[in-house]
């Protein structure tokens, strides 16, 4: 357990660091050290993206919407990635694409990509769900590459 005070009613743990990724965490807390839980957060996920990872803060087409990329822990401002970037790519807004070859796409809740013009995924497609994948040209995966659309995934 972590111990930290209340002020005004809030607790802050700078110290706190979780590594282990997983999905339907929850928080814990008590206030009077009774061993009963007084509060228990929403669940929430832990994830890990790869450095160099890129994701999509508006929407547009590939070249002309705002990305950020991921730099020593930090999502930071940066120009739009190659198109045939071996990094993984998040998109999380509504993107059309010319001709692209990336490596790694991941298709987020609400995100939308939408290929215009023949393209080649070579390593992983991935459609979560609430994601969409609207193809209006030709798209390939590579030979051991996989495509794979989540349960409510477009």
């Amino acid at each position: 357990p972590v111990i930290v005070a209340a002020s005004n009613g809030v607790s802050t743990f700078n110290t706190l660091n979780h590594s282990v990724i997983g999905t339907g965490l929850t928080l814990t807390a008590e206030r009077d050290n009774s061993g009963d839980w007084d509060v228990t957060s929403n669940t929430f996920e832990i994830t890990s993206e790869p450095a160099n990872s890129y994701r999509t803060t508006s929407g547009g087409n590939w070249s002309a919407a705002t990305w950020e990329r991921l730099t020593g822990g930090v999502w930071t401002s940066t120009p739009a990635p190659a198109t045939n970037t071996t990094n993984n790519v998040y998109i999380r807004h509504a993107i059309s694409s010319g001709s692209i070859t990336p490596a790694n796409v991941i298709v987020e809740n609400n995100g939308t990509l939408t290929i215009t013009a023949s393209s080649t995924i070579s390593t992983s497609l991935l459609v979560k769900t609430g994601g969409t994948l609207q193809i209006n040209a030709a798209l390939a995966i590579g030979s051991s590459g996989t495509f794979t659309v989540q349960s409510g995934g477009w």
